[in-house]
């Protein structure tokens, strides 16, 4: 796992511990641009895309929004273990 990752897992914990869980936290590359950041509590458009057995799912060259993606990240939600 890159450095990038790292970081973004670290703030993904930060921020749903001040404002609750998310069930999209991704990064998304376009071309010439930087890094857009994308955190939701809904987005079931890209469900399909989320991570299944693993932390990190990653794409390339997609379309989300009608925004032509190089590349993403999507980012297992961290789920909170229930006390019942």
């Amino acid at each position: 796992m890159n450095k990038l990752n790292q970081k973004m897992i670290k703030i993904e914990k930060y921020l749903q511990r001040q404002k609750g869980e998310f069930k999209l936290f991704a990064l998304f590359l376009r071309d010439g641009s930087l890094w857009d950041v994308f955190a939701s509590e809904t987005l079931s458009a890209i469900n399909q895309f989320m991570p299944v057995g693993k932390k990190i799912a990653e794409i390339h060259d997609n379309n989300f929004f009608c925004l032509d993606i190089k590349q993403a990240f999507f980012f297992s939600p961290s789920r909170k273990k229930s006390l019942q």
